[in-house]
């Protein structure tokens, strides 16, 4: 084919690339329950099929705090989030993900469970390296502080996780887990008396997903640097009209306790956590 040829083709398909019409605007608004019973029949016989239930392909969502080395708020980073800002709550996979700290969100308790999050040094390259849901054996004891570290040096840092719905306005319900570390270790501890102490006249403690809690943050500030924490306050207990969140919050407690559902990964490396501003 001679180059004046070539160019020809070239400028053909140039012309039906133009000509292609574009998909159209599909609307995302209906749900299953406004279909025709033949199709809800239809729906009703391949419940659940095309989806996994293995915990690894079910992994629940993290809520963070953005502080001042987190990349989502800096603006030349790949994972800047439009808006962010240090003390903001990060909902990721949320259709808002970022929630000012001020405002916070309501957040319904369902499973707890503390770990160690085992983390490569930034210096070695970081990341989230595991999960152990005790500690090691072979973990050793950083002289004159809390922490350990694993024979490879990778850090093991104590963790304390709360699974549980973000309730935001006009949304379902959203799975996410709530990992407290360092610093957040004393705030989860204070949020468990505040559950425990929910009792009935005999003692007994209410499940936790019976109550509402507002989480903010706020700023901490010592010698060694600023941050933000969360800060829990106690939102009430459900009313009569939520019996099916009630219900959800059982389901989920089941299925974190089961273990057929997991927490996902941690992206945001532990120093991003507790770093000074």
């Amino acid at each position: 084919m001679t180059d004046r040829g070539k160019m020809k083709e070239i400028k053909e398909d140039s012309k039906m690339t133009k000509q292609v019409t574009p998909l159209p605007n599909i609307p995302n608004n209906l749900t299953p329950e406004q279909l025709d019973d033949d199709f809800k029949r239809m729906i009703a016989g391949d419940m659940g099929k095309g989806t996994s239930q293995r915990p690894e392909d079910n992994t629940v969502p993290l809520v963070y705090i953005l502080q001042g080395l987190s990349p989502q708020i800096n603006k030349r980073n790949d994972d800047y989030i439009e808006g962010a800002e240090v003390g903001d709550i990060w909902l990721r996979h949320a259709p808002s993900p970022i929630i000012k700290g001020d405002e916070g969100i309501l957040f319904l308790p369902c499973h707890f469970w503390k770990d160690y999050v085992e983390w490569i040094p930034r210096d070695a390259g970081g990341g989230f390296a595991g999960r152990h849901h005790d500690l090691p054996r072979e973990a050793v004891e950083v002289p004159g502080s809390r922490s350990h570290k694993m024979p490879n040096g990778n850090d093991l840092v104590r963790t304390a996780n709360h699974a549980g719905y973000v309730l935001l306005p006009n949304l379902r319900p959203l799975p996410y887990v709530i990992p407290m570390k360092s610093t957040g270790l004393k705030v989860s501890g204070d949020w468990m008396m505040m559950m425990n102490n929910k009792r009935d006249d005999k003692g007994k403690v209410y499940p936790s997903y019976l109550y509402k809690y507002r989480l903010t943050t706020k700023h901490r500030k010592n010698k060694e640097g600023e941050w933000y924490i969360f800060d829990v306050a106690d939102a009430g207990c459900l009313s009569k009209d939520e019996r099916q969140l009630y219900k959800d919050g059982q389901n989920l407690e089941l299925a974190f306790q089961s273990g057929e559902k997991t927490a996902e990964e941690e992206l945001v490396h532990r120093e991003d956590q507790d770093a000074p501003l």
